[in-house]
């Protein structure tokens, strides 16, 4: 993720779409090991008191399977960003090569 001297660095993660891009998979990445984190304190919460769940427990549930949606949505939107990085570099090609063309019927 760093920056080089052809790309100034965004000003904020949602300048460029690879920018974008890189800031959605961080994202997954913490959604993830916090979706584990859960995962664990549910067991826990479970095995300590196997004859009454409760609220906590419940909670728990409810709080991974959002987890588990945002996930979902996460990783949807990169692959949509991604889908944009790629047709934009397919028109900008596609425009240069076609620029190229029009500069060499000028000459």
């Amino acid at each position: 993720m760093g920056c080089t001297d052809k790309e100034p660095m965004p000003q904020n993660p949602f300048d460029t779409i690879e920018s974008t891009h890189q800031y959605m998979q961080l994202l997954d990445e913490v959604l993830e090991e916090v979706q584990r984190t859960t995962e664990q304190e549910l067991k826990r919460t479970v095995l300590a008191d196997t004859m009454v769940i409760g609220r906590g427990a419940e909670a728990i549930h409810l709080l991974n399977y959002k987890l588990e949606q945002l996930r979902h949505h996460v990783k949807a939107s990169s692959r949509i960003l991604n889908d944009l990085r790629t047709m934009r570099r397919l028109l900008l090609n596609e425009r240069r090569n076609t620029d190229h063309g029009m500069s060499r019927r000028v000459s």
